[in-house]
């Protein structure tokens, strides 16, 4: 019992903490560094068909084999465009990363 009203006591202060620890310095800008270089990849995708899955069958048993589901596994493939960049923030630190953005996609098979 003495437990439980010591947490309700500092749980405001314990949740205080917690948001202060997450909150990181703030962007302040970002910068696009060199070219931008587009190029496709495959990715996996879900789709619906007749694959072998494992689940519960209409008895309640865990069986495998072929079935009609709506999560077959797929791929595709997609054009990516990806430029390097450069973010700033507020405390005076930078980081490099980058931006990749998918402009075009082909349908699941």
């Amino acid at each position: 019992m003495k437990a439980q009203k010591a947490f309700r006591q500092f749980s405001p202060i314990i949740a205080a903490c917690l948001m202060l620890a997450a909150c990181g310095p703030e962007v302040t800008s970002v910068e696009p560094m060199g070219e931008a270089r587009t190029y496709a990849e495959s990715r996996s995708c879900s789709k619906p068909g007749f694959c072998y899955k494992c689940g519960l069958d209409w008895e309640g048993e865990f069986s495998c084999g072929f079935r009609f589901s709506a999560f077959c596994s797929g791929s595709h493939e997609v054009t990516v465009v990806e430029r390097p960049t450069l973010i700033n923030y507020s405390d005076g630190t930078s980081q490099h990363s980058s931006d990749k953005r998918v402009i075009a996609e082909n349908p699941c098979k």
